[in-house]
């Protein structure tokens, strides 16, 4: 589940969120928009925040599933 349909799911504010895993509003409003990808100690405490509804392969495909650079090539 990619994390803006978790947040919009839960009802859940970035800034809320941010503050459940540990990291920072604007850390996590690049997550959502998809700028930048957690490093594997924020990807860890996003799986077990959201209890696995958000994996690491998460952020390495885009909304209908395909790895993000097979979508680009």
């Amino acid at each position: 589940m990619q994390l803006h349909a978790y947040l919009k799911l839960k009802g859940m504010s970035e800034k809320q969120f941010a503050e459940a895993v540990g990291g920072s509003e604007a850390g996590v409003k690049k997550w959502v928009r998809r700028e930048r990808i957690p490093r594997p100690d924020a990807m860890r405490k996003i799986t077990e925040v959201t209890d696995g509804a958000v994996t690491p392969g998460d952020f390495f495909t885009n909304s209908s599933g395909q790895d993000r650079e097979k979508a680009v090539a």
